[in-house]
C-alpha cells in the first residue's frame, strides 16, 4: 500500500547488523541470540530477522506463539523460542512448526511432558527460573525440585536454563544477588547451558554472559547502560515535513489544546503532521525537542492526535519553510533522549512507532 504522508521513518538495517556483531564480539564464547518480539521492537520483524540471520544469528526469541508463527513463515531453519511458553491445545503447533517454548511454570511443564509422552518423543524447551522479578518463571524451590528428578529429562530436552535480570542497566546489588541465586540452580545440572544476560547484562561482565546472551533493545540503538556513553549505532530516524508556519502577532497567544503554552508577539511556530496516533507520545508536550539545521527546537503545547507544534523562532525565516524536514528521532535526537523527555524508556518509544509513516529500510 502506498502511504501518502509527510512523515518518514527510516530503519537502518546495516546499523542493526553492526550492533549485533558488536554485541556478539563483546559476548565472547557465548552464543548471541536476538530478541525480535513486538515486531522487532516496532521496526519490522521480517526485515530485521532476515538481516540478523545474514549477520550470523541462529537463535531468535519472541514473546508469543503468533509472533513465532509469523517469524517461522519467513525463516525455515533457525531456532525460535517463545518467552510466554505454551498454552493448552498449542502443543501440536509448537511441534509442527519447530518452535521451542520457554516453560515458565509447572502447568506448562506438565502440558509439554504429557504431549511428549503421548507422541513418544523427547521435546525441546527452555526452563525459566525466577530469581527476583516475580513475573514469569519457576520459583527457585520448584526449579530445584524439578532438576533433582531425573524422570523429567526422559521427556524433555532442556536446551537452556534461563533467568531474567531486573536491574541490568544499573549498578545494582540486585545483579549479584540474581547471579548467585541462578548459579545455585544451574549447579544442580551443570551440563545444561545457561542464559541470564539481556542487552544490558552483556556489559556486566563475563560471569553474566554464560552460554547464551539475549540482546533486544541494544540491537535497535537503545543505550544498554544508564550511566555510560551509548556504544550502539543509531538505527531509527524519524522525520516530518513542516505543513504550516505561523507568525505570532498578538501580545499574548496560546498554543494547542488546553492552552498550556503562552507565546509572545514575534514568535514563529511550525506544525508537523505527527502526533500520538503515530506513537509520538503525548508526554512530549511542552518537554520534547526536535532538530533542524544545527538547532534543537522545543515542542510547545500539547502533542495532539495528528499534529505537533514546534517553536522555530531561533531559525532565520530564509532557512526554514513549508516542506522543510524536521528530525524527531535520529542522530541528533537519539531515542534515549526522546524517552527521557517523555519520562519513559527507549523501548516504549520504538514499540509505539505507528503505521502512518512512510517506512524505508536502509541496508
Amino acid at each position: 500500500m502506498t502511504i501518502h504522508s509527510d512523515s518518514f521513518l527510516e530503519i537502518d538495517l546495516g546499523a542493526i547488523a553492526h550492533n549485533y556483531k558488536y554485541l556478539a564480539k563483546k559476548s565472547g564464547a557465548a552464543e548471541t541470540a536476538a530478541v525480535v518480539k513486538a515486531n522487532a521492537y516496532g521496526l519490522g520483524v521480517k526485515q530485521v530477522a532476515d538481516k540478523l540471520e545474514k549477520s550470523g544469528c541462529k537463535s531468535f526469541f519472541v514473546a508469543t506463539l503468533d509472533e513465532a508463527l509469523e517469524l517461522r513463515s519467513a525463516m525455515k531453519k533457525n531456532s525460535i523460542f517463545v518467552f510466554h511458553g505454551l498454552g493448552k491445545n498449542q502443543e501440536k503447533i509448537f511441534l509442527e512448526k519447530q518452535i521451542i517454548p520457554v516453560l515458565n511454570d509447572i502447568y506448562q511443564i506438565d502440558l509439554w511432558k504429557k504431549f511428549a509422552k503421548k507422541i513418544q518423543k523427547k521435546l525441546p524447551s527452555v526452563l525459566h527460573i525466577d530469581t527476583g522479578m516475580n513475573r514469569l518463571g519457576l520459583s527457585q524451590q520448584e526449579a530445584k525440585k524439578f532438576l533433582a528428578d531425573k524422570k523429567n529429562f526422559s521427556s524433555l530436552d532442556i536446551k537452556y536454563l534461563m533467568t531474567h535480570l531486573a536491574c541490568a542497566n544499573e549498578q545494582s546489588a540486585m545483579n549479584s544477588i540474581q547471579l548467585e541465586d541462578f548459579g545455585a540452580i544451574t549447579a544442580l545440572q551443570p551440563d545444561i547451558p545457561s542464559s541470564i544476560a539481556n542487552s544490558s547484562g552483556i556489559f556486566l561482565g563475563q560471569k553474566f554472559r554464560q552460554d547464551l546472551v539475549r540482546p533486544g533493545s541494544a540491537l535497535y540503538g537503545v543505550n544498554p547502560s544508564s550511566s555510560n556513553k551509548n556504544p550502539m549505532k543509531n538505527v531509527v530516524t524519524l522525520t516530518a515535513k513542516i505543513i504550516q508556519i505561523r507568525e505570532i502577532t498578538g501580545k499574548r497567544e496560546t498554543v494547542g489544546y488546553g492552552a498550556t503554552k503562552t507565546i509572545s508577539a514575534g514568535s514563529r511556530i511550525a506544525i508537523i503532521p505527527v502526533g500520538y496516533a503515530d506513537g509520538y507520545l503525548r508526554h512530549l508536550s511542552n518537554s520534547g525537542i526536535v532538530y533542524f539545521d544545527g538547532c534543537e527546537l522545543p515542542i510547545i503545547g500539547r502533542v495532539s492526535m495528528d499534529l505537533t507544534i514546534i517553536d522555530i523562532t531561533k531559525i532565520s525565516p530564509n532557512k526554514i519553510k513549508i516542506g522543510s524536514e524536521i528530525e524527531l528521532i535520529g542522530r541528533h535526537v537519539p531515542v534515549d533522549l526522546v524517552a527521557k523527555k517523555a519520562g519513559t524508556i527507549g523501548y516504549e518509544i520504538l514499540t509505539n512507532l505507528g503505521s502512518r509513516y512512510n517506512r524505508k529500510y536502509k541496508n
